[in-house]
């Protein structure tokens, strides 16, 4: 098995000193003296100890404040969803802002002028009940919540442009909504009335979006309720489906098209006639029409029914 063995390369060199081969002189040449000192090792990358003096650097020249007035580039607007103010950021939030400071940072590296904002929106419901469960003042404890998520997202590096900041919580903020929901009432466009909610008996009111397939934080099952809601009139303004949704000169996607005609366009809803057959003497057949209702059952009204006039009964 020895003689198999391929000879070690390095193997002669184990019991030289550590610079002969280095510099070894030449017969004609003097010797010379030998360094002693050795080379450094390079310390492990701390992030805490240098990305703060180079994001503090980014601050004071204004790296990725834009200039919206600039038109020597061409422009990019990137928009990514606001955090709710609830908590500190997660993992969840910079999963979401990664792909898009991405974005920012490869177009600003093809010459663009990249418009990248940020901001707070409280308007949401985890916000607001996350206020409520705090049992501190909700401005106090929202505004808190939102001077540790800039912290945090400062840390990242994220390239946003602080200076068009928007918070949802501020007054300069949201009078703004104050006056065009006085423009809406003063129109007839603004009115109360009773509608389904989403309710949960430990959160309260929720979005829709956190009952579909879950139920609430505490283990309760949400429910419909209804209960007096602000709507808006907007359909009043429009006469076809897709009156509303102007998509020219805006390269959207046609699925998010279609999602956004269903979701703001006017619904004219649809009819339908089935055959149901009754049971029982006498044995015969009778027209029907099911209307479904998005808070209930779907609701079987008769129109030929056994006895004279309509009947009308919640089915499966």
């Amino acid at each position: 098995m020895n003689r198999l063995r391929r000879p070690n390369p390095r193997a002669h060199h184990r019991d030289r000193a550590p610079d002969q081969d280095r510099h070894a002189c030449r017969p004609d040449e003097a010797p010379t003296e030998t360094p002693t000192d050795e080379r450094t090792r390079v310390e492990r990358y701390d992030p805490t100890a240098i990305e703060p003096r180079w994001q503090a650097r980014w601050a004071e020249l204004g790296l990725y404040d834009t200039d919206l007035s600039d038109t020597t580039r061409p422009k990019y607007y990137l928009l990514t969803m606001y955090p709710y103010p609830s908590g500190d950021l997660h993992i969840g939030h910079w999963y979401i802002v990664t792909p898009s400071d991405a974005l920012a940072r490869y177009r600003r590296m093809h010459g663009y002028n990249v418009f990248f904002p940020i901001g707070f929106d409280a308007f949401g419901l985890p916000a607001e009940n996350a206020a409520i469960k705090s049992g501190g003042h909700p401005f106090t404890w929202t505004m808190s919540n939102i001077d540790n998520m800039r912290r945090q997202f400062t840390t990242m590096g994220a390239t946003f442009s602080w200076k068009h900041e928007v918070v949802t919580a501020d007054p300069a903020f949201y009078r703004w909504n104050q006056w065009i929901f006085l423009q809406f009432l003063a129109r007839g466009l603004a009115y109360r009335q009773k509608s389904p909610v989403d309710w949960c008996p430990n959160d309260g009111t929720l979005a829709r979006e956190q009952v579909e397939g879950r139920i609430g934080t505490a283990g309760a099952a949400a429910r419909r309720s209804r209960s007096a809601t602000w709507s808006s009139g907007t359909c009043a303004r429009r006469t076809t489906p897709t009156s509303c949704c102007r998509f020219e000169g805006l390269d959207w996607p046609e699925s998010i098209q279609v999602q956004q005609t269903n979701w703001i366009g006017r619904s004219e809803g649809a009819r339908d006639r089935l055959r149901d057959r009754t049971v029982g003497p006498p044995c015969r057949w009778r027209e029907a029409a099911r209307v479904h209702d998005p808070t209930r059952h779907a609701v079987r009204c008769d129109v030929h029914g056994p006895r004279a006039g309509a009947s009308a009964r919640s089915v499966s």
